[in-house]
């Protein structure tokens, strides 16, 4: 949904539409998947979920999970197993500024630790509520 190819704003009200109950559904079915095998939903990876779905959708699914009439569970248990990479040095507090100047965010300038060290030393003087 980066970009839409309409020309009229019914047609872009229709494809936002659209675009919004397919994630709500992705999302809706990645719940359901995490919940089944006991894993958070947060632990999923979406990107990774919506291409096992398109993948079953446009290639269909097994023949044997067809035959015994087990689609669902066969999905489900397929979108469990889509788990988001281990980050073994992520760093907790990283400021949301970018080099490009295109983004939302705004521009980082100079050092990104110095900026990290900038971003905790103002989160540490905002007054707990």
């Amino acid at each position: 949904m980066a970009e839409f190819a309409v020309q009229s704003a019914a047609m872009f009200q229709l494809e936002l539409a659209v675009g919004l109950l397919t994630y709500n559904l992705i999302c809706a079915v990645m719940v359901q998947s995490a919940q089944r095998v006991g894993l958070s939903p947060w632990q999923l990876s979406f990107s990774r979920c919506w291409r096992r779905i398109r993948e079953a959708l446009t290639l269909g699914l097994p023949t044997w999970v067809e035959m015994q009439g087990l689609g669902t569970d066969y999905l489900l248990q397929q979108l469990a197993r889509c788990t988001l990479p281990r980050q073994r040095n992520k760093v907790a507090h990283e400021p949301r500024k970018v080099r490009s100047l295109w983004r939302s965010y705004p521009a980082l300038h100079g050092d990104r630790n110095a900026a990290r060290a900038k971003l905790l030393a103002e989160m540490s003087e905002l007054p707990v509520s």
